[in-house]
C-alpha cells in the first residue's frame, strides 16, 4: 500500500483497496490517521466496519473520547478497520453529507474552504465547527443530511462496501482547517424547522414579556421534558423551569407555573413519554437489540435469525445461546444485572415476529458459498472471507452472503502467497501417482459447494495413515474441533453431523448398512432430512445439505453399487516405523507450511473456476460436474486433461470391481455367463440356475448381503449392479409378458471375439438375417435386433439345425435356451 499517514501536516491523500497482503498495513495507516484525528485534532474516533456501523457500542463515546489503549485495542484486533469520527459537540464537528445518487449536489459548499472527504459511494463531505444544538437532521435538502450531535461520519482511509476508498479532498493541515459555520448554512438549518431550530435558544434564559409568558412557558416545558427522561423530570427539569421564569417580567406566579408544568407532563406520558424504571425488562432488551443495529432476517428454512454489527458476516439463531450471551453481556453493561429466562423467552417472541412480518429471506451457508459465479470462504473471525473468482483470490472485510457458526469449527489462519499445492502431498501417504492426481482435484473441487463431490474413500492396514490424510484435507477446508468423526448409528445423527460439518469425513468404519450407505449418496447429491422439533407439536427441523464426504477403513466398506459409483477409492500403504514421524512434529511442520499451502489451494480454485467455464470432455461418467471440475483442476495444476481421465477411469474400474466384488449375485452371474454368449429365461428359472450355483460356491444364501432367497428379489440385485456387469460386457435385460418376468443375460466380450454374428431362421415361409459387426456399440444393437427377432420366429416353424449350428448359440438348441 503506497499511502502513509507522515505527520499532522500530510494525513492521507489517497487510498486504495486493499488485499490479504495489506491487513497489516492497512490497520497500521487506519491506527496513525486514528490516532492523529483524536490527538491533534480532537474528534472522538471510533473503529467501523466496511458496511459503515460501528465496530463497537459507541453510545459513550459521545460524551468522551476513547484514550490512545482503547484506540490501539480496536484498530489491532479488528482486520481492516474503517475510521470513524464521531461528530456534535465533543468533536466541535458538524458535517454536511452530499449524496448524488439522492439529487444532492455540492454548489452550496465548494466555495468553503475547509475539510472535505469523497465517500466511497460517489457523495462528498464538508466539515465546519460545531454551533450549538445542532443535531442529525436528514433531507435539509434533497440528497443533503446533517451529522451533528448523536451523529458520526465515515473518514479516510475506510474501504466502502462498493471497494473504493474514502480520501481527504482537502486534508486537515491544523486546527483551523475546519472552518466556523457559515451563517447561511446556519439560517438554512433554522429555516427548514430542523431539530436544530427545535433546540432551546439562550436568549429565552433573558425572560420574556407578560403577554408571551404562558405560551413561552409552555413551549419551554415541553423542550426540556422531550431532553429528560421522565424519571428526571421532577429533579432537572423543574430546577430549569422555575430558573428561567426569574426572568420574565414579571414572572408567572409559582402555582400557575406548576400547574402549567404538571399538565404538560401529564400529556407527555399519555403521548408515550415513560420511566425507562417502569419500562418491562423485556422491553428494555429489546431496544438494546435494535438500537445496537443488528439485522433481523429469516434463513432459507425461515428460522428466525440475527447478525451482530460487530460480526457482520455471520448469521446466529435467535434461540441460541450464542444471541443470549450476546444480549446479556449488553444488559449487564447498561444495568449491571442479569436477566431471566422468561424474559428472553419474550424477547425471542417478539423479534421472531418481527422477523416473520418484515419477512427478509436470505440464504445462511456453512464455510463455502458460491455467489455470481464467486466462491466466498469463511475465514471463522466474524469478521473476514476469501473472495476466489476467475481473476485471483482476495481477503476482505465485506461479503454479500452470510455465514452460520458452529461450536466445533476453528479459525482459518489467513493463507498467504507463494506456496504450491503439491507441497500438500508431502502430508499425504500416497504413492501412486495416479491416486496423487485424483486426492489433489478433489481437494480443489471440494470447494466448489454447488455441486455433488465424490466420496473420498482412503483404505489400507493399520499404520498406513488414511485417517490423518483426511485430517490434513479437514484442517485445510474446514478446521473443527473434531477433524473426523465416529460413523453415526441413526439417520438422524447423520443429518445432524451433515448439517454442521462441511466436510463430514467418518473414520474406521468396519461396516455400512443399506440405509447408511444410501444416506450417503443422497448427502452427495442433496437430500433433505426434516424431524419433529418437539413431541408436543407439529413443526419440522429441515436439513437440506450437499456436503463433502470421506470414510476410512481396512477394507472397502462401500459395497452398494450407488455408493462405489459416487466414490474416489485411493488406496494406502503402512509406514515403515522408520519413516514415521511423531504427531507432535508432523502437525508443527504442517501447521508452519499451512497458509502457503492454503493460498496455493485458493490460486489453484481460481484457475479452475476459469478452466471449467470452456473446458469440455469427451464423454461424461456419473459425476459428471465433478469430473469437469477436476479435469479443470489437473489442468490449472499443470497435467492434461487426459492425465486425470486416464486416473478418473482406473478409479471406474476400481469402482466397478469392488461393486461386482461385494455382490453375491454379480459373482455366480460372472461365473454362469463365462462360456455362454447369451441366455434368456423366466426369472424363476434363472434364480434356480444361480441359486444352485452359489450355493456350489459356498456364498449366503439370504440376508442383505447374501444371494436372494426368492426369485422376486433376484432383478433388484441384478439392477443395483448392471453398470458394473456392463462394463464388464454382461448385459442385462428385463421383459415383463402376460405370463411372467423375462429377464435375457448377453455376454458382449464372447461377442466381440466372433468376427460375425448370422441368425438364420424361417417365419412363415421367409428368411431373416441379422449379421453383427465387430464394432462394439453396433455389436450391441445387434444383439437386441437378435433376441428381439428371435422373439418374433414362429419356432415350430423354425430349422432347428440352423439355430443349433448357429455361433450365437454355441450348439445348444432353440428349445433350450428359451
Amino acid at each position: 500500500m503506497s499511502n502513509e499517514v507522515k505527520n499532522k501536516d500530510n494525513l492521507i491523500v489517497n487510498n486504495s483497496v486493499t488485499t490479504n497482503t495489506d491487513d497489516i498495513k492497512h490497520r497500521d495507516v487506519a491506527l496513525k490517521t486514528a490516532l492523529i484525528l483524536a490527538k491533534n485534532y480532537g474528534f472522538s474516533v471510533i473503529p467501523v466496519g466496511g458496511n459503515k456501523k460501528p465496530l463497537i457500542s459507541w453510545k459513550e463515546y459521545q460524551d468522551r473520547g476513547a484514550t490512545v489503549e482503547e484506540i490501539r485495542k480496536w484498530f489491532n484486533d479488528f482486520p481492516q478497520p474503517g475510521v470513524g469520527i464521531v461528530t456534535g459537540k465533543l468533536s466541535n464537528l458538524v458535517v454536511f453529507d452530499i449524496d448524488p445518487r439522492h439529487g444532492g449536489t455540492n454548489e452550496l459548499f465548494k466555495e468553503y474552504e475547509t475539510v472535505s472527504v469523497k465517500t466511497g459511494g460517489g457523495g462528498e463531505h464538508y466539515y465546519f465547527r460545531y454551533k450549538e444544538g445542532i443535531q442529525n437532521t436528514t433531507n435539509l435538502l434533497p440528497g443533503i443530511d446533517v451529522r451533528g450531535e448523536g451523529g458520526y461520519v465515515i473518514a479516510p482511509p475506510t474501504v466502502h462496501s462498493s471497494g473504493n476508498s474514502y480520501r481527504w479532498l482537502r486534508k486537515p493541515k491544523n486546527s483551523e482547517s475546519i472552518i466556523e459555520l457559515p451563517k447561511e448554512l446556519e439560517k438554512l438549518l433554522n429555516s427548514q424547522n430542523t431539530p436544530a431550530s427545535k433546540q432551546v435558544d439562550k436568549s429565552i434564559f433573558e425572560g420574556v414579556t407578560e403577554g408571551s409568558r404562558n405560551d413561552s412557558a409552555a413551549s419551554f416545558i415541553g423542550e426540556l421534558l422531550n431532553k429528560f427522561d421522565s424519571d428526571d423530570w421532577e429533579s432537572k427539569v423543574w430546577p430549569l423551569v422555575t430558573g428561567w421564569n426569574i426572568n420574565n417580567k414579571p414572572p408567572l406566579a409559582k402555582t400557575e407555573l406548576r400547574t402549567i408544568f404538571d399538565s404538560i407532563c401529564k400529556a407527555a406520558k399519555k403521548n408515550g413519554k415513560k420511566s425507562k424504571s417502569n419500562r418491562k425488562i423485556a422491553d428494555v432488551l429489546i431496544d438494546l437489540v435494535l438500537e445496537a443495529g443488528c439485522e433481523l432476517y429469516l434463513d432459507e428454512n425461515k428460522e428466525p435469525h440475527i447478525t451482530f454489527p460487530d460480526k457482520p458476516i455471520v448469521g446466529y439463531s435467535i434461540k441460541s445461546g450464542a444471541f443470549r450471551k450476546w444480549l446479556s453481556g449488553k444488559y449487564w453493561k447498561e444495568h449491571n444485572k442479569g436477566f431471566s429466562t422468561d424474559n428472553f423467552s419474550v424477547v425471542i417472541a417478539t423479534l421472531e415476529g418481527k422477523a416473520f412480518h418484515e419477512n427478509n429471506v436470505k440464504n445462511l451457508y456453512n464455510r463455502v458459498a458460491k455467489h455470481s459465479g464467486s466462491i466466498f470462504y469463511d475465514l471463522g473471525d466474524d469478521c473476514l472471507v476469501v473472495k476466489v473468482d476467475t481473476e485471483g483470490w482476495t481477503v476482505q472485510s465485506t461479503s454479500p452472503v452470510i455465514f452460520r457458526r458452529f461450536n466445533h469449527q476453528k479459525k482459518q489462519i489467513q493463507p498467504k502467497q507463494g506456496g504450491n499445492l503439491n507441497d500438500l502431498l508431502s502430508y499425504v501417504n500416497l504413492v501412486d501417482s495416479m491416486d496423487k492426481l485424483l486426492f489433489l482435484t478433489y481437494v480443489v473441487t471440494a470447494l466448489v459447494p454447488d455441486i455433488p463431490r465424490v466420496v473420498i474413500t482412503n483404505i489400507g492396514d493399520q499404520g498406513s495413515a488414511k485417517s490423518t490424510a483426511l485430517k490434513v484435507v479437514r484442517e485445510l477446508i474446514d478446521p473443527s474441533i473434531t477433524k473426523v468423526l465416529s460413523p453415526p448409528t441413526e439417520l438422524m445423527e447423520l443429518a445432524q453431523a451433515a448439517n454442521h460439518h462441511y466436510c463430514l469425513y467418518l473414520d474406521n468404519l468396519s461396516t455400512l448398512s443399506t440405509k447408511m450407505s444410501d444416506a450417503l449418496c443422497g448427502l452427495v447429491t442433496g437430500i433433505g432430512f426434516s424431524k419433529r422439533r418437539l413431541f408436543t407439536d407439529d413443526e419440522d427441523v429441515l436439513f437440506n445439505q450437499k456436503v463433502a464426504i470421506g470414510i476410512t477403513g481396512i477394507n472397502l466398506v462401500a459395497e452398494k453399487a450407488d455408493l462405489l459409483d459416487r466414490s474416489l477409492i485411493l488406496q494406502y500403504q503402512r509406514i515403515p516405523d522408520n519413516k514415521r514421524l511423531s504427531e507432535k512434529e508432523f502437525w508443527k511442520r504442517f501447521e508452519d507450511e499451512k497458509p502457503y499451502i492454503l493460498g496455493a489451494l485458493f490460486s489453484t480454485l481460481a484457475k479452475t473456476l476459469e478452466i471449467s467455464e470452456t473446458i469440455k470432455l469427451k464423454s461424461k461418467p456419473r459425476m459428471a460436474d465433478y469430473a469437469r471440475y477436476a479435469a479443470s483442476a489437473a489442468i490449472a495444476l499443470g497435467n492434461n486433461a487426459e492425465d486425470f481421465i486416464e486416473a478418473f477411469n482406473e478409479n471406474i474400474n476400481r469402482q466397478n470391481r469392488a461393486a461386482l466384488e461385494s455382490s453375491s449375485v454379480a459373482q455366480v452371474i460372472i461365473e454362469f455367463m463365462k462360456e455362454k454368449h447369451s441366455w434368456k429365461g423366466a426369472s424363476s428359472d434363472l434364480h434356480a440356475v444361480l441359486r444352485e450355483l452359489a450355493e456350489k460356491k459356498g456364498l449366503q444364501i439370504g440376508g442383505s448381503d447374501g444371494f436372494p432367497k426368492s426369485s422376486n428379489w433376484l432383478w433388484r440385485r441384478i439392477m443395483q449392479v448392471r453398470p458394473n456387469l456392463s462394463a464388464l460386457g454382461i448385459k442385462a435385460i428385463k421383459k415383463e409378458t402376460a405370463d411372467s418376468s423375462i429377464i435375457i443375460l448377453s455376454n458382449l466380450n464372447k461377442e466381440k471375439n466372433a468376427s460375425s454374428i448370422a441368425i438364420t431362421a424361417t417365419n412363415n415361409g421367409s428368411m431373416a438375417t441379422v449379421a453383427a459387426s465387430k464394432d462394439d456399440s453396433e455389436g450391441e444393437m445387434t444383439i437386441d435386433d437378435a433376441v428381439d427377432l428371435f422373439n418374433s420366429i414362429d419356432i415350430t416353424k423354425a430349422k432347428s439345425e440352423d439355430f443349433a449350428n448357429s455361433n450365437y448359440y454355441k450348439g445348444s438348441t432353440p428349445e433350450a435356451e428359451l
